[in-house]
């Protein structure tokens, strides 16, 4: 018989896919290799999961607002404290205004560094904690 004649004989179909599933003892046969690689059913899996894109979480998108809000507010903040202390290092005549532009611009840039949340990751994984532990069955 020949190879063509074989081949019409099986359609993709009843083809047996010899993959990493099956356990096999002791075996003789003859086989038609018809896809290696990408090109079997396992291949395709694996395009499909490298197609997935990754979607936030809604707690990630509610930190997301969070973060920016917390950050335009610092940034209000320090534009305010800027502009205090200008204002009341030009009602001093006796302060040079360069110096007071340059305390003022270190004072804001400090206080806009500390009000970045860096234990806010840390507080909200305690939080989770013990709602996480409750839905664990033993």
């Amino acid at each position: 018989m020949s190879l063509r004649s074989m081949l019409s004989l099986f359609s993709s179909d009843l083809a047996i896919d010899l993959g990493t599933a099956n356990t096999c003892v002791y075996a003789r046969g003859k086989g038609i290799v018809v896809g290696t690689g990408m090109h079997t059913q396992m291949g395709m899996i694996a395009e499909m999961l490298q197609s997935v894109e990754e979607e936030q979480t809604p707690l990630q998108k509610k930190l997301d607002q969070l973060g920016k809000t917390l950050g335009l507010a610092a940034i209000i903040i320090c534009a305010m404290v800027f502009g205090v202390y200008v204002l009341r290092a030009l009602s001093h005549p006796a302060v040079e205004l360069g110096v007071a532009i340059a305390d003022a611009f270190l004072i804001s840039v400090s206080l806009a560094i500390a009000a970045v949340p860096e234990g806010l990751p840390a507080i909200v994984t305690i939080t989770l904690v013990p709602m996480i532990s409750s839905f664990t069955v033993i």
